[in-house]
């Protein structure tokens, strides 16, 4: 799956991973995980057609939240991410991505929780 390609290039940065002390998961947080955290998802892929051939790029929807207990800190990770991400080519975990391109930027305060959020969506082309 493209989310472990999202992962490794996430993780192994070194800013990002000690601005929020590793605290990167896929889909969902764990429960009372500390802030500030990232949470990445997929929530849709599509292939590209050919005339004569099955698919041979696949464009992934990426989703990259941002969640922090001041928008100052939540604003300096989201612009971590998107210095790496945008742009981003490489084989990761086996995934040829061709390009990574930053299509938004969402924030939001969540009143029940106290929290920024800050919501990046990529698209992701993926050579097979």
């Amino acid at each position: 799956m493209i989310l472990e390609s999202i992962y490794s290039i996430l993780f192994n940065d070194a800013g990002i991973n000690a601005a929020v002390s590793g605290r990167i998961y896929p889909n969902m947080a764990l429960l009372g995980a500390d802030f500030p955290l990232i949470v990445f998802s997929n929530p849709s892929s599509a292939p590209i057609p050919t005339k004569d051939n099955a698919s041979v790029i696949d464009i992934h929807d990426i989703q990259v939240d941002i969640y922090s207990a001041t928008a100052l800190q939540a604003g300096n990770i989201s612009a971590l991410i998107r210095a790496l991400l945008d742009r981003y080519t490489g084989v990761v975990e086996g995934h040829n991505i061709q390009s990574i391109q930053l299509r938004g930027i969402q924030t939001s305060f969540e009143p029940e929780q106290d929290l920024y959020r800050i919501i990046l969506s990529f698209s992701l082309r993926e050579c097979l």
